[in-house]
């Protein structure tokens, strides 16, 4: 959905066997709140949030059987703490 000429809304996009890709939400062109990516066997890839197009918090990556492989921690955009699992 556009306001004022503006995208705002869910961005969904989709692989080719109709999973879902990429799930985003935009607020006036920028990307604000949950994000989340996904392996074409629908497992999640990664996960975080955003606000004004930068990540904050805590982003987690997973592998393509659902492992947890990495959590960081962003600030601003910047990654200001990172944990890797084995």
């Amino acid at each position: 959905e556009f306001l004022f000429n503006d995208y705002h809304g869910v961005d969904k996009h989709y692989f080719p066997n109709g999973n879902l890709s990429e799930q985003a939400h935009y607020d006036y062109d920028e990307q604000n709140d949950s994000y989340k990516s996904f392996y074409e066997n629908g497992k999640v890839k990664k996960e975080g949030t955003y606000y004004m197009d930068d990540k904050v918090g805590w982003w987690k990556t997973y592998d393509s059987t659902g492992k947890l492989t990495e959590e960081a921690k962003y600030q601003d955009g910047v990654i200001v703490e990172l944990k890797t699992s084995k």
